[in-house]
């Protein structure tokens, strides 16, 4: 093709790209080269901005979470901080985009340098602390301070450069919603890369220099795109006014109830699997790549939502979640993370579907946006902060699940146009009402038959608890359950009450170590976690005891409905906070232990900054040089004796370890650990004769340190 020098050209004219000469004379091949070349920019610095969008959320997730507990709601707070932002960033792209393209572009450079002042990212440096204030407010203030700026610029970017384009390329709806879905794709690889491919290669310091130069690299890509943008000249096209008729106000409730529900299920479903397994990385990635992937699959320019094939598919399934909720303890990790997963992606696609079917013209982009992210954001808030304030049980999943099928009933009715079609319709609608009815129904009497014993229930933002009153072969006793697993139990016969039961009887690991160390000296003993306070029941006159607790609730339920603590002749301290953020405040030699015993249970989620070589160190460190650090590592979907072994290599020390199955002395049934250099203890023959040689099958040193960690190779 032959160039001819013809004059001038406006730099972002539909037809000319600035990456080509700006005298040239154009063909109409030549013409759809720049216009592609145009777009793929745009493409490029929009899926960037997305990858680095919800990279920055596991990432900052898992700084966070050794700071407040481990607790599996820190990552639905994270949630709603970062749907929050993208709200509030929608917010400012929907009224930016009324300026000119100049005012825009300068308003946007002065965001970029403020995030400059915020780079690299660092939550250590911002954090506030979990138990002055509330959690929830104390990680919102974390997170706005540390990666506040940078994440808000990533959110209002992406319908900004969506609206630059559709001014450089007018009527131009379809490739604005390709963006959308494009937008998702770069955020799918963001989410799907980081447990797969960032988290088991790079420590958290790597992590946090490799996103700041990618940010870097971002924003010199917007730059590059304002510099265009304000070397057109161009002033931006004024937008027509959104009427606000009845008709088109019901419209955009319902985009707001899908955009509410959707967001609803994502985080219910993510609370419910991490539950039972420690909130990381990789269990907050999955569900919500699941939600992105629905986006991407409802807005591609085929649309491939078949609306009642998937109510089909969804329903069963949510059934299925229904009685999982209720059941979770007799199924494997597995079939529990299938089936929760399957109900999310089949619930999701429905409201997404619905949301694309119904989405307006181009002239609405940005308050069509807007509208979606507010839906967003009053489903995180729903889920992380009024749920947790007004109910007792999880009860946000089920009634996600109700709602999904009511706007879809809603949305089929509105839909019946055609004459032709109305019976079927009608007999589709119908079964779709009874379905929601068998539902509700179902959950009702399960419901009702697992709560019938309750005495007790409450809920805060450390997760549900329940005291229950239940009758084992003739035998009345009391129960504390946490999520789905029983945390300490006692009689309510008041010859037997004093003798501790569970895990901690005199048959267990614990109960065998701490008799025979009272034979010798009066225990000085730590423990964090306290449960129903069952290991009080070993102290004695002059004997002292510290639990370290993070739930106000737990110790509200230990020292009202058991009396573990009441009845112990020991002197009983309680100190509120996470165990290892409280003996890392103390001097070494103002607190030493001669045993510390780790039982932080989360259901069946060991927080996993407690098991870090440097939370074994600590531990040490304000131990007796005789001490014995104690650790409860039951758990039914993680081996965890890896880890422990892997620590206790490191600081020299010797191990003792009693597993003791079912088929054990009731309540013998538990998994203890022991630390120590106590020679007596470690060749004492009652103790010889209880306890398990120690075989680690799994091959490799799992070593789990601050920096890094990975619950892959502990997967049962």
């Amino acid at each position: 093709m032959r160039l001819e020098v013809r004059g001038s050209v406006n730099a972002l004219s539909p037809e000319v790209s600035p990456l080509f000469s700006p005298n040239q004379k154009w063909t109409p091949c030549s013409f759809t080269c720049v216009k592609n070349s145009m777009k793929n920019l745009f493409l490029a610095t929009i899926f960037i901005g997305a990858f680095l969008l919800f990279q920055i959320q596991p990432l900052v997730g898992k700084i966070t979470t050794p700071f407040f507990g481990g607790s599996a709601s820190i990552w639905v707070t994270c949630m709603f901080f970062f749907q929050s932002f993208l709200l509030v960033g929608y917010i400012y792209a929907h009224i930016v985009s009324k300026f000119s393209i100049p005012k825009q572009v300068i308003i946007h450079f002065i965001l970029l340098l403020c995030c400059f002042l915020f780079l690299p990212v660092s939550v250590e440096l911002f954090h506030l602390g979990a138990i002055e204030v509330s959690p929830q407010i104390s990680i919102l203030a974390t997170l706005l301070f540390s990666v506040g700026a940078p994440y808000f610029l990533l959110a209002t970017s992406v319908p900004i450069l969506q609206k630059w384009f559709s001014v450089i390329k007018p009527n131009a709806d379809s490739d604005n919603y390709y963006f959308y879905a494009f937008s998702n794709a770069g955020a799918l690889l963001g989410l799907l890369s980081y447990p797969f491919f960032v988290e088991p290669k790079f420590s958290i310091d790597s992590q946090k220099i490799i996103w700041t130069i990618s940010f870097l690299l971002y924003a010199f890509m917007l730059l590059y795109i304002a510099f265009l943008a304000l070397k057109s000249g161009k002033a931006a096209r004024k937008v027509s006014e959104f009427k606000w008729t009845k008709k088109t106000l019901l419209t955009q409730l319902y985009w707001l109830s899908l955009s509410l529900t959707g967001v609803t299920l994502l985080l219910s479903i993510t609370n419910a699997i991490t539950q039972n397994i420690p909130p990381v990385p990789f269990l907050w990635v999955l569900p919500l790549v699941i939600f992105l992937a629905t986006y991407i699959i409802s807005f591609s320019r085929r649309q491939l939502y078949y609306r009642w094939m998937t109510v089909a598919l969804f329903i069963p399934s949510s059934i299925c979640a229904v009685v999982l909720y209720f059941t979770s303890t007799v199924f494997d990790v597995y079939s529990q993370f299938i089936i929760y997963c399957i109900t999310l992606a089949f619930g999701c696609m429905i409201c997404h579907g619905e949301l694309a079917g119904s989405r307006p013209s181009e002239e609405y982009l940005t308050k069509y946006y807007l509208i979606i992210s507010l839906g967003g954001f009053l489903g995180g808030l729903i889920v992380s902060v009024i749920s947790p304030a007004v109910f007792d049980e999880y009860l946000e999943l089920p009634a996600g699940i109700v709602l999904t099928m009511s706007l879809l009933l809603l949305g089929s009715v509105n839909s019946s146009r055609d004459v032709s079609f109305f019976t079927i319709l009608r007999a589709k609608q119908i079964s779709l009402f009874f379905g929601i009815g068998i539902f509700a129904g179902l959950f009702f009497f399960l419901h009702t038959s697992y709560t019938k014993f309750d005495l007790f229930t409450s809920r805060n933002f450390y997760g549900t608890l329940s005291v229950k009153d239940i009758k084992i072969d003739g035998v009345n006793e009391r129960r504390l359950v946490d999520g789905m697993t029983s945390h300490g139990a006692q009689s309510l016969d008041s010859k037997t009450k004093h003798v501790p039961l569970a895990y901690y009887s005199y048959e267990s690991g614990i109960g065998l170590v701490l008799t025979e160390l009272k034979k010798s000296k009066n225990l000085n003993m730590g423990v964090i976690g306290l449960g129903a306070g069952t290991l009080a029941a070993y102290g004695g006159r002059g004997d002292s005891i510290e639990f370290f607790e993070l739930n106000p609730d737990v110790v509200r339920v230990a020292n009202n409905y058991f009396t573990y603590l009441s009845d112990s002749p020991a002197s009983i301290d309680i100190t509120l906070g996470d165990g290892r953020l409280s003996l890392s405040k103390r001097y070494e030699s103002s607190s030493l232990f001669n045993v510390l015993v780790v039982d932080a249970f989360s259901s069946d989620s060991i927080p996993k900054h407690l098991l870090t070589l440097e939370a074994f160190q600590l531990y040490w460190r304000h131990l007796s040089d005789d001490g014995v650090l104690a650790l409860h590592i039951s758990n039914r979907y993680l081996d965890l004796l890896p880890v422990v072994k892997a620590a206790a290599e490191k600081m020299g020390a010797r191990l003792m370890y009693f597993s003791q199955d079912n088929s054990a002395v009731e309540g013998a049934s538990a998994n203890w650990v022991f630390i120590t250099n106590n020679d007596s203890l470690l060749s004492n023959s009652t103790l010889r004769n209880n306890s398990n040689d120690v075989i680690v099958e799994r091959s490799g040193e799992v070593l789990w340190v601050d920096n890094f960690s990975s619950l892959f190779h502990v997967l049962k």
